[in-house]
């Protein structure tokens, strides 16, 4: 992701070409300043980029199980699309309409309901800007979307929703302006119960992601001067944040997430500092690097108690985000290319397809 930092001149560019009036900022991930090279670990001599060819497809692919729950992009609405991995079939969920925006989803620990971060059209026509609330959906797609949180305030967003393991709290990442005349924004980390009463869980920070048995949070920091982030590790509760890299080892991270066994985090980084360039417009704008969504970026792991990250991939690829699989064996991810899957270690990967998938993925039984 880039950050900008005059937002609303970027909006009338934009809507310069669609012909709608600015209504809303679109929210953007923590940003980090490039830092000086590091010294990544190993790097696995499989982990490169998969094969395309027909005998990569998933039905080929010996002993998977369970299911995927992802986002199908499309020109007519996002999709919100289920894969068997034992049989390769497919089928959707639920089909966004038109002019809506589906960032996000997470299916809740007894399988039963699926966290969505949604924007529904606009009524009139008017431009969507991504600004998501919070939609809860039955796992089976028998019914539409049901808003599960809905912002106060049209030009704040909710989203990176997920669950607690004992399914009782759902924590996501409340973007909101400080400011909005300046342009200064901030994100906090928020969680809801059976009230659905919003709690502050860490202020300046985004992305939780909570450990296999619910005691532990990783989430992104993120500092309103510099818009740098970092990757912390604290309670549940928010409580004692740590670091879990050596400050400035790496870029920028994201996409993080726990093992099954909550021994170790694997997320993504910017693999070079040097891969952070700008076109000289971007510069006028004052457009500045924010994440390693958009830049050539790989696979790394990480034990929860901190110490040398490894390289898992060497793919340069952009866009990833992954979940374990329930054995903890296999990683399936989403990038630019595709949908991948390949084993915990980086290895033996295969491109299941390379159609256009957003936002975040699920591996269920």
């Amino acid at each position: 992701m880039k950050k900008l930092t005059w937002p609303y001149l970027l909006l009338l560019l934009c809507c310069a070409c669609s012909g709608g009036a600015p209504q809303a900022a679109t929210p953007v991930y923590p940003s980090a300043t490039p830092q000086p090279a590091y010294a990544p670990g190993p790097t696995n001599p499989e982990a490169t980029h998969p094969s395309t060819t027909p005998a990569a497809l998933i039905h080929t692919l010996p002993g998977l199980t369970g299911k995927l729950i992802l986002i199908a992009g499309g020109d007519n609405g996002s999709a919100l699309t289920e894969i068997d991995l034992a049989t390769g079939k497919s089928k959707v969920l639920f089909q966004a309409p038109p002019q809506s925006w589906l960032s996000a989803e997470s299916i809740s620990p007894d399988g039963k309901l699926i966290l969505l971060a949604y924007s529904p059209p606009p009524p009139g026509g008017k431009t969507t800007y991504g600004l998501t609330d919070l939609y809860m959906l039955p796992s089976d797609g028998s019914a539409q979307p049901s808003l599960c949180l809905e912002r106060a305030d049209p030009q704040e967003s909710y989203f990176d929703p997920t669950w607690s393991p004992d399914g009782k709290m759902i924590y996501y990442a409340h973007f909101f302006y400080t400011d909005i005349q300046a342009g200064t924004y901030t994100y906090q980390v928020e969680r809801i119960g059976a009230d659905k009463v919003p709690e502050i869980v860490v202020k300046n920070a985004s992305w939780p992601q909570l450990s296999p048995d619910g005691k532990k949070m990783a989430f992104l920091s993120f500092d309103p001067s510099t818009r740098n982030n970092e990757l912390y590790l604290a309670g549940a509760d928010g409580q004692n944040p740590s670091p879990i890299l050596a400050q400035g080892m790496f870029p920028v991270v994201d996409a993080h997430m726990f093992s099954p066994d909550g021994r170790t985090i694997t997320f993504s980084t910017v693999n070079s500092p040097s891969g952070a360039k700008l076109f000289w417009w971007e510069k006028l704008l004052g457009i500045e690097i924010a994440s390693a969504h958009d830049l050539p970026s790989d696979w790394y792991r990480v034990a929860v108690d901190g110490g040398q990250a490894q390289r898992l991939t060497n793919l340069n690829d952009t866009g990833m985000y992954g979940h374990y699989s329930p054995d903890g064996k296999h990683i399936a991810f989403i990038s630019s290319t595709g949908l991948t899957i390949m084993d915990a270690n980086g290895g033996s990967l295969a491109q299941v397809s390379s159609a256009a998938w957003l936002g975040t993925v699920d591996w269920i039984p």
